[in-house]
């Protein structure tokens, strides 16, 4: 799967979850494609050092996390918490 194939599937599961409109559909995508593209070159950088890689991988993740909060409004940002809980 690529990058793009990834983040469709990420961001229609997010619109079914969160009610995402079109322009969020938009922004939300393009930060996912740019969290894979990242997270994949962590993985061949630090592939085998699972330390520096889960450390990697945590920071791509929170940076991920920080703009979708400023994409989605408030409400949808707190279902998201709770979904991600479960």
């Amino acid at each position: 799967m690529t990058a793009e194939q990834k983040a469709d599937e990420a961001v229609t599961k997010l619109k079914t979850e969160l009610a995402l409109t079109d322009d969020q559909v938009t922004k939300v995508k393009a930060i996912t494609v740019e969290k894979i593209n990242k997270v994949t070159a962590a993985h061949k950088k630090n592939g085998a050092d699972k330390s520096r890689l889960n450390s990697a991988n945590k920071q791509i993740y929170d940076e991920w996390e920080a703009k979708l909060k400023g994409i989605l409004t408030e409400e949808q940002y707190s279902k998201y918490l709770a979904s991600k809980g479960q």
